[in-house]
């Protein structure tokens, strides 16, 4: 491929392996800018809007509208764009009704540089006004048996652990609340949990496992269950729930791994949140008060699982109408692009702040919009979760 053509490139899949992977083997080719990944379909149009890709890569099962519909929908917005649609071997009856929206080509998920290549030369073609439309699905026995099975068996570990953690968020009358995880990999270290509690309380947990792999991905579940198991015993001593949490990791696993953790017992009526923060990245509360614009909700003790005796302190604040709490984890701040800049905290908080009275939903949105901007094509090299809860004017 012509070193003189750069061809900008957005991949849009919601799983970590499949995306990781190729991103990986579009870095390799000759003449490609990766711009952007996309983990659903609505992601994917945001960033065709914001950076007008040559080519977009769609998975056939994206979710929000799936593969089929998110190819549509942009070919029908930017007809100038080229889709490669990406299949797995059993997806071969999906493909012709992909290629009859309009995408230009398919790939399976496992392929070498060579062949993505060889893919991309015949859609973008070499200059030419009209590049070939055709269908280059590798058939499984181009894949060695074990590639297959590692494949399948880490889309079922993301499938298992991604039902650890809610669907959406609750909806609660006068507050606003949305949250997402993005995994760096086929499985994350990072979750979010809400948790219901008695008298309509709600429990509020973000978390990260200080390790990446399937080692964190098994502790993550551990973690996440113990602390929806003890959050229900103790509904109202998040200081105490959590401690007991910090126990039963120590006992079960030695010490050899742990977890930073922010939860918080929200009261909806009142907007009283008690709470602790094990040495979590601080959260963020956006306030509507005049003379306070943000306040940092420190560490209140120490990650769980360092240490048997790990005194966390509960504190309580409350969240006054359209005050807005910011939860997130430490691949947001530490997301870091070509030039070796890190995402940082300032503007993180900068684009949270400006997203002014806009949904929970719409600030999320935002951020990681903003994140993706910044990273500049650049891998995503640890897993990104961010949580919003905003009280109501």
């Amino acid at each position: 491929m012509s070193a003189k053509k750069q061809i900008r490139v957005v991949l849009a899949a919601s799983q970590a392996v499949v995306r990781n992977h190729l991103n990986q083997l579009l870095l390799s080719c000759e003449g490609l800018q990766l711009v952007g990944e996309a983990v659903d379909g609505e992601e994917a149009f945001q960033l065709c809007e914001l950076v007008q890709p040559d080519l977009i890569f769609i998975e056939l099962h994206l979710p929000e509208r799936g593969g089929i519909e998110t190819t549509k929908i942009i070919l029908r917005r930017w007809s100038h764009m080229k889709v490669i649609v990406l299949a797995s071997p059993e997806d071969e009856n999906l493909v012709g009704s992909a290629l009859d929206v309009g995408a230009s080509g398919s790939i399976s998920h496992i392929m070498s540089p060579e062949q993505v290549q060889q893919v991309i030369l015949e859609v973008c073609g070499s200059g030419q006004e009209s590049p070939k439309r055709f269908n280059t699905t590798l058939s499984p026995n181009q894949f060695s048996e074990s590639q297959l099975h590692l494949s399948r068996e880490l889309a079922e570990a993301a499938r298992v652990q991604a039902s650890f953690m809610p669907v959406s968020a609750p909806s609660i009358p006068g507050w606003d609340l949305s949250a997402r995880l993005v995994p760096a990999r086929e499985t994350s270290g990072d979750f979010f949990d809400f948790i219901p509690l008695p008298n309509g309380n709600l429990g509020i947990v973000i978390a990260d496992v200080t390790d990446k792999g399937m080692g964190a991905a098994l502790f993550m579940a551990m973690a996440s269950t113990l602390i929806r198991t003890y959050a229900s015993l103790y509904p109202t001593l998040p200081a105490f729930a959590m401690g007991v949490v910090n126990e039963r990791i120590q006992a079960d696993t030695g010490g050899s791994m742990h977890v930073t953790a922010f939860y918080g017992v929200l009261e909806p009526d009142t907007g009283r949140l008690s709470y602790v923060n094990a040495g979590h990245n601080p959260p963020y509360v956006l306030s509507s008060r005049k003379g306070k614009p943000f306040d940092r909700l420190k560490a209140t003790g120490t990650p769980l699982g360092v240490s048997e005796k790990n005194y966390l302190q509960q504190k309580v604040i409350k969240l006054s109408p359209v005050d807005m709490l910011l939860l997130y984890t430490d691949g947001i701040v530490e997301a870091r692009n070509p030039a070796g800049s890190y995402f940082g905290d300032q503007r993180l908080f900068a684009t949270a702040r400006s997203s002014g009275s806009r949904s929970a939903r719409e600030v999320q949105e935002a951020v990681f919009a903003e994140v993706y901007k910044f990273l500049g094509g650049a891998s995503v090299e640890d897993d990104m979760a961010l949580m919003v809860v905003s009280r109501k004017g």
